[in-house]
């Protein structure tokens, strides 16, 4: 009995190896029959690759338009990105009503330059956040839940906030723009009067500044004089007025001023329009798409094609067969 049972399971197993077997062989019989048909099909193939090479060529010679994609990095000074950012609205719209006449007049666009629609978005470092909601914990928090935190060289991007200093800016522009184009539109942003006026009261506040600092160092350097010549003090202090100097304290508050207006000329650098191009050279031209693509397509389409009929034929006398068993 126990015999029967062993001999029993030791066919189930064989008839199901055979039947694995069998369907295995019927899978490779499918896959060398579709192969036979592709190569019989060649002649239709290679004409399809080259209708395909054709109209591809066809369409880069009269239809393709080629156009360059500028990816820029930009700082908004004074506080401006609200402006800026409504600037951005304005042209975009200009661009999606084809206005070619306010390109030409406003931005000094020649016949043959134009652009597309600008792209915008923040470079947020996280300091500038603590920096700027140091003294608002409720702005921070808000601030903190509205970004996206995805880190890149200790920078969070894709922040939507026009408060910060830097800004991505991407656009696509035609084939014969150059980076003279994106400088007629940088012109463009710091012709706005409220900009001009920015800068001019930024320009004088320094100066002003350089200037006060100046005066203070050369009056620091004539009390070192006299604090060097006062030989009857033995402690190196010089009194005036009752009033005790310190020569260490007056070096650093002198090396303090020369530094700081140092920084300011650094900032004026930084400072001499609202909107300024970080980087004037990232620009490249969008390349056309290779005839050879347009004929693999083709190709590719009529194998699936063969490859759809195959398994329609297939399925149909799979039916056939069920229904003349039934």
């Amino acid at each position: 009995m126990q015999n029967k049972k062993i001999n029993s399971e030791d066919i189930d197993v064989f008839a199901l190896v055979q039947k694995i077997s069998h369907n295995v062989f019927r899978l490779f019989l499918l896959l060398f029959s579709f192969v036979k048909k592709i190569i019989n099909n060649w002649k239709v193939i290679l004409i399809l690759a080259f209708i395909g090479g054709a109209l591809g060529y066809i369409y880069n010679k009269y239809f393709y338009t080629p156009t360059q994609e500028a990816k820029l990095l930009v700082k908004i000074n004074f506080d401006a990105g609200k402006y800026f950012y409504e600037s951005v609205s304005f042209i975009n719209k200009q661009v999606s009503l084809k206005n070619e006449l306010f390109f030409i007049e406003k931005l000094n666009f020649a016949e043959n330059e134009s652009i597309g629609k600008i792209n915008i978005s923040p470079v947020v470092n996280i300091q500038d956040i603590i920096k700027k909601s140091s003294n608002n914990t409720a702005q921070m928090t808000a601030m903190l839940k509205n970004l996206n935190y995805e880190f890149d060289n200790d920078l969070l991007q894709d922040a939507l906030n026009y408060e910060y200093n830097y800004h991505f800016m991407s656009l696509s522009a035609s084939k014969d723009s150059d980076i003279s184009t994106i400088e007629k539109l940088i012109d463009y942003f710091n012709s706005n009067p409220l900009f001009k006026k920015l800068v001019e009261a930024n320009n004088i506040r320094i100066a002003n500044k350089i200037e006060a600092n100046k005066e203070t160092v050369e009056q620091v350097n004539d009390l070192i004089q006299k604090i060097l010549d006062n030989k009857a003090s033995s402690s190196g202090q010089l009194y005036i007025d009752n009033t005790e100097f310190d020569l260490d304290n007056i070096i650093k508050t002198k090396i303090k001023l020369e530094d700081e207006n140092e920084k300011l000329r650094k900032e004026k650098l930084l400072s001499s329009e609202t909107v300024m191009l970080i980087n004037n050279d990232n620009i490249s031209l969008v390349e056309e798409r290779s005839i050879a693509l347009y004929s693999f397509i083709f190709m590719v389409g009529y194998v699936i094609f063969l490859g759809l009929s195959s398994a329609v034929k297939y399925f149909n006398k799979l039916a056939v067969s069920i229904n003349s068993k039934n």
